[in-house]
């Protein structure tokens, strides 16, 4: 059968990798498309995880107005539950394009609001990278456990945030079960797109992003642990990726307009997790002699002796492992301004204490004052790890030296980016000026609205 309009999402794949394999053609159906469409790379620069990027593709909106900054949310008690909870009443574009009247196929789209009701279809958290449910979810209800029946259930994860660095041996049967996986939804994708005529068919696929975050250190020369391997498993993974591409496009027929979209770039990874608790004391303590008063110098003295905590001007929340996201608190009627510019000041003062590197490469400042959300804590000041570093010893002429012990994390991790290719005129024309991963959905409605009216 056919589609009008082919989305294909390879979640984490590093556009300037895709582009360099193209190139080089180690990717010949990606390259063939390029030539016949338009290539663009996506900056995504808001985004501070791969749950917060999908969200902003969902829903059409910036991470400011759909607030998803984590998988997790804390509570202003403290508890964390799963952010994708509180949005019930929010429609992913794809519900408003079948509202239309548009016929829509959505398969396995990660961290995406559950299965409603379609004109269509929609599996879910089947072969994802980090699900939202326990097992695959699905419109029509039946169609999960057909899907597992018929093409298989999902295998174990490999993916985690703390992992051994991989070998050689070892890589190369992680890029094993990673193409196997790509077979699996492929196989999956084929038979939908050739049971129907589709108005908009949405496929995603995990494994640039599980491979990213395991095999980086064995193909980006840069990485700190890089050592030249017997082959690239990596570029095996995406290879695969490329094949699948390529019959997904010829299926759809010749007359489809086709966008194909990564989510981020990756770098090697980096992280302070491990000081998280030390660097949030050194703040507060820091803080609060910035802003103390006689009647809070009394207070805090009190808090000290008696074991409890003093004031809270920051607190951390979580985020990706990459990153450094702190939620600022305004004790006393204190002006968040004014403690998020001392805050801020004090994380760039941070220096790796075995190099005298910057801990962070940058320290964002987020406006969220007028977009809280009602009891939950959200970030205001956000810091970018420094790739390829899991420093043990930080040092700081205002806060002293902070030492930790680092755990082995994953080699890889994401970073603003991403990419398109559009292919069909409808596509290249709606497409040509996207920056971010906010602007598909419409971008999608337009195509088909173009289409529709010709």
């Amino acid at each position: 059968m056919s589609a009008e309009l082919l989305m294909i999402a390879l979640d984490g794949a590093d556009a300037r990798t895709i582009a360099a394999l193209a190139d080089a053609g180690e990717l010949p159906e990606i390259a063939k498309l390029i030539r016949q469409g338009k290539f663009s790379y996506l900056r995504n620069a808001e985004e501070m995880s791969d749950d917060s990027a999908w969200a902003s593709f969902c829903f059409g909106t910036p991470l400011s107005e759909h607030q998803r900054y984590h998988f997790e949310h804390r509570s202003l008690s403290g508890n964390c539950q799963m952010a994708f909870r509180g949005e019930s009443g929010s429609d992913a574009f794809w519900s408003k394009l079948s509202g239309l009247g548009h016929r829509v196929a959505v398969i396995d789209i990660p961290k995406c609001p559950t299965p409603v009701a379609l004109n269509g279809i929609h599996i879910a958290d089947w072969l994802v990278h980090g699900k939202y449910h326990h097992r695959p979810v699905s419109f029509p209800a039946s169609l999960a456990e057909e899907t597992v029946n018929r093409f298989g259930p999902t295998p174990v994860s490999r993916c985690d945030y703390y992992q051994d660095e991989m070998a050689s041996g070892e890589a190369r049967s992680f890029a094993e079960h990673l193409k196997a996986t790509i077979s699996q939804k492929l196989e999956c994708g084929l038979h939908h797109l050739g049971g129907g005529v589709w108005d908009l068919f949405l496929i995603g696929f995990k494994e640039a992003h599980c491979a990213g975050h395991g095999l980086w250190h064995l193909h980006d020369t840069r990485h700190p642990q890089f050592t030249t391997p017997d082959y690239d498993p990596l570029v095996d993974v995406y290879a695969t990726l490329d094949d699948a591409v390529g019959k997904l496009a010829r299926a759809a027929g010749p007359a489809a307009n086709i966008m194909i979209f990564s989510t981020f770039d990756m770098v090697p990874n980096g992280s302070l997790w491990h000081m998280s608790d030390q660097i949030e004391a050194g703040l507060n303590r820091h803080l609060g002699r910035l802003f103390a008063t006689t009647r809070t110098k009394a207070a805090d003295l009190l808090a000290r002796l008696t074991g409890r905590a003093g004031r809270i001007f920051c607190e951390v929340v979580p985020a990706n492992d990459n990153l450094f996201a702190l939620h600022v608190q305004t004790p006393d009627g204190l002006c968040r301004d004014a403690i998020s510019t001392q805050a801020e000041r004090l994380l760039q003062e941070l220096q790796d204490g075995a190099t005298g590197a910057a801990a962070f490469t940058s320290v964002r400042r987020l406006s969220w004052q007028q977009y809280d959300k009602p009891g939950y804590r959200m970030p205001h000041l956000v810091a970018q790890c420094a790739p390829g570093r899991f420093p043990e010893t930080l040092v700081s002429k205002t806060m002293g030296e902070i030492s930790a012990e680092a755990g082995v994390m994953r080699t890889g991790n994401h970073v603003a980016g991403g990419g398109l290719i559009a292919v069909g005129q409808a596509a290249i024309d709606h497409g040509a000026d996207v920056h971010s991963l906010v602007e598909l959905g419409s971008v999608a409605e337009r195509v088909l609205a173009a289409l529709k009216a010709r």
